[in-house]
């Protein structure tokens, strides 16, 4: 398994290598859009001064800890990994598990190495040491709760995207592109704090739709709480990882038994 990663991670470097100006341009192009998700956070933390309780550099430090847990779900989510949907609803999915290896195996190699987003990803690391000179705790056990965060966050990322991805085992054609709305939800909305928000929308962004689990609610927590407090949010992630393997597994019974209609006389892509 690890010459396959070998293996992802050269072909993700390719259109860097290979690409001469069109790599170059690929990777300018990731930078505008990477720069583009955090302006406005960024911009109401710098113009307002604060936003509730949030101070300029707990923003920054939400900031940097929310894009630096994308980068590391996009590490091993390259390609439409991440975007399970479309693997689904276009029938790809059928590709992996012809493969002599486990499904999970088989997803983890072909979205192994996303190299070709590093400039994003160090932009989001890049945040983070910015953020930690205004927040920063001395003691190891903060820095690993710090880790396990971050770590979580990546998860439910991952999560979130197989979860409402599995919709597609049941409506392809409809929930082909679910993943895509569910994305930018989570880019969005993860960078924001949950000041202010109405109860409602604070219950679905921690729940079906966490992206304040992903970086409002583990940056208060490692701002603010103490102990065993600071795990909330990787016992939060594990639960959630356990559903989401369930449904995506029920997901995957439906699809052994019924397919999907791309192939038929009715497929909407024949």
């Amino acid at each position: 398994m690890l010459d396959m990663l070998k293996t992802s991670m050269r072909l993700g470097l390719e259109p860097i290598i290979d690409g001469g100006a069109r790599g170059l341009v690929w990777m300018i192009g990731e930078l505008v859009l990477a720069i583009s998700s955090i302006v406005p956070s960024l911009a109401m933390a710098f113009a307002l001064g604060h936003i509730g309780e949030w101070t300029q550099g707990d923003l920054v430090f939400l900031v940097g800890f929310v894009l630096t847990a994308r980068g590391i779900a996009q590490v091993i989510g390259g390609g439409n990994i991440l975007m399970i949907s479309r693997k689904i609803g276009r029938g790809q999915l059928d590709h992996n598990l012809l493969q002599p290896l486990p499904l999970w195996k088989s997803l983890i190699v072909e979205g192994f190495g996303s190299l070709d987003l590093i400039v994003s990803q160090l932009l989001g690391v890049g945040c983070l040491c910015w953020g930690l000179t205004y927040v920063a705790q001395g003691s190891a056990a903060w820095w690993l709760a710090l880790l396990a965060n971050i770590l979580s966050a990546a998860v439910l990322i991952i999560c979130t995207q197989y979860l409402w991805g599995t919709l597609a085992f049941y409506a392809p054609q409809s929930a082909e592109e679910i993943n895509t709305i569910t994305d930018s939800a989570i880019g969005q909305l993860s960078i924001l704090p949950l000041t202010d928000m109405m109860p409602f929308a604070k219950l679905v962004l921690s729940s079906v739709l966490p992206a304040g689990m992903i970086g409002a609610v583990p940056v208060f927590q490692l701002l603010h709480a103490h102990g065993w407090a600071l795990y909330a949010t990787p016992l939060f992630a594990f639960i959630f990882a356990a559903i989401t393997l369930l449904t995506f597994r029920q997901g995957l019974v439906h699809y052994g038994k019924y397919s999907i209609s791309r192939y038929s006389s009715f497929g909407h892509r024949r």
